[in-house]
């Protein structure tokens, strides 16, 4: 399934999936209620993440999902589990060679994607406004490589939109995102669906900030889809705050 289709969601409820039995994986899904029962804020669960991440490298602990992402080529899904009003899904992405993700914003997700395995060239974005017209002024925050151990965390309010591609190997991506836990958004907090919405920030700029609009998955990923973020240069530099590195040494490979 391609990652349009299944990472995008694009409203739809997919079907549950039994927690595997990992010890950080369940601590991972611990801190989704306790931010859900309101002992951990936003900012705290992302911290939380974060530190159990660093604790102990997901590459040992999640060796053979990863091996299974790269051997299968298929996602690998570690759990999931849909409410009325909110979501979390833990998986391991597969990005072939050259596959693009384009670039996208979230509306009302907290997400933490560590690259496992492969790298990707990337860029990161935060919102600043929506202007009348309806387009966005887009803060461009990194610019550049996303080796093996590059972590981005998102949520509504803070770099909350990239564009990434990965390179001449194929990539394991851990995800982890849960929607509609958030009551302070950019958008109208009652907007459907969560999730992403694909944008095209190829308009040039608005000061010190790139233009973007919003366009649907078809022609996201029929202008971008497949082609190296370099065939789209930015209007303006980015801003030299760098997406972090893990707590292990990259390595580019699954111990």
């Amino acid at each position: 399934m391609s990652a349009a289709s299944n990472n995008s969601r694009m409203g739809r409820i997919l079907p549950d999936v039994a927690m595997v039995d990992v010890p950080l994986v369940a601590r991972m899904i611990a801190n989704v209620y306790d931010l859900e029962a309101g002992t951990l804020d936003v900012a705290g669960f992302q911290a939380k993440t974060r530190a159990l991440l660093e604790a102990e490298d997901p590459r040992l602990a999640l060796g053979p999902w990863i091996d299974r992402t790269l051997t299968t080529g298929q996602d690998q899904t570690l759990a999931r589990k849909s409410f009325p009003d909110n979501d979390y899904t833990l998986q391991i992405l597969h990005l072939a060679p050259g596959e693009v993700h384009p670039l996208h914003c979230h509306h009302n997700v907290i997400s933490t994607q560590v690259v496992l395995s492969g790298a990707l060239t990337g860029r990161e974005f935060e919102r600043v406004r929506q202007r009348e017209d309806g387009r966005l002024c887009l803060d461009l925050l990194y610019d550049g490589p996303l080796p093996a151990g590059a972590c981005l965390q998102t949520t509504d309010g803070s770099r909350n939109a990239h564009w990434f591609a990965a390179g001449a190997a194929p990539v394991a991506l851990l995800n982890f995102n849960i929607r509609g836990y958030e009551t302070d958004t950019f958008y109208p907090l009652a907007l459907r669906p969560l999730g992403r919405r694909l944008l095209d920030a190829t308009l040039g700029a608005d000061g010190p900030y790139v233009l973007a609009t919003e366009i649907g998955a078809e022609e996201a990923y029929g202008r971008f889809g497949g082609k190296p973020l370099d065939d789209f240069p930015m209007p303006l530099p980015a801003a030299e705050r760098h997406p972090q590195l893990l707590g292990w040494a990259p390595s580019g490979q699954p111990a």
